[in-house]
Formats: structure tokens, C-alpha cells, sequence
């Protein structure tokens, strides 16, 4: 048997069980969240697209052109930023970022264990 067949059944007899008690708000709950269900599956199924809202105040206010200009755009001013060697967080954001991109495989000894020091420095902190 299928799973549908299971919960179409279980959703007749507790809709039957409802309108016998009249307890229309249940019932209206039920209602609301078996539609919620079948409309969400439809969706992701890509059975059911929703059309896509233009709200005027959200748009971008420049247009990006395609192919753009053919200068070189002029460096950046800012400042690098400076790491402080005692700031364990400055030593670890960017291997956390790259953590985050690439997974924990993708740092070498050397990051791995400037990251071990790092922590080591933040839970003496934290004492």
C-alpha cells in the first residue's frame, strides 16, 4: 500500500470524525494544512509554478549592461585589512570561510594547524 492511499484514509476518518463532533475549527486546521501539503508538494515536484511578483520598490536601481565598458575598472583604495597576531578571530575567518565553501578537506597542514592554535588561544580566552 501506498503512503498516499494510508493518509487519504487516516484524512477521511478524522474529517468524518470531526463533522460527526461538529468542530468546525479543527476541521477548518485540517483542511488548511492537508491544501498546504498538497500545494507544497506539487511545487516541488515543479508540478505547480507560482508567477513571479514585481514589486516596484525591490527592484535594483541600476541596470547592469551586458558586455559593459572596456576600460579597466580603477583598483581598489581600501586599505588591506591588518591581522593582529594575538586576535585568534582575524586568524580564523578566512579558514572558516573557505571551511564553508570547500569543506574541511580543502585546508592544508599549515592552515589546519594555524587553525588548531587559534582555537587553542580562544578557549585559554574563554577560562
Amino acid at each position: 500500500i501506498q503512503a498516499r492511499w494510508i493518509a487519504i484514509g487516516l484524512l477521511v476518518v478524522l474529517t468524518v470524525g470531526y463533522l460527526a463532533r461538529h468542530e468546525w475549527g479543527v476541521l477548518t486546521v485540517l483542511m488548511t494544512e492537508t491544501i498546504t501539503a498538497l500545494v507544497t508538494m506539487a511545487w516541488l515536484q515543479g508540478r505547480l509554478t507560482f508567477p513571479s511578483l514585481s514589486i516596484p520598490f525591490l527592484r535594483p536601481r541600476f541596470r547592469v549592461i551586458q558586455g559593459g565598458a572596456q576600460h579597466s575598472p580603477a583598483p581598489a583604495t581600501t586599505p588591506p585589512k591588518r591581522v593582529m597576531p594575538d586576535d585568534p578571530m582575524a586568524t580564523i575567518d578566512p579558514l572558516l570561510e573557505k571551511i564553508a565553501r570547500n569543506g574541511i578537506e580543502s585546508l592544508s597542514p599549515e592552515e589546519r594547524a594555524r587553525l588548531e592554535k587559534a582555537r587553542e588561544q580562544l578557549l585559554r580566552k574563554g577560562r
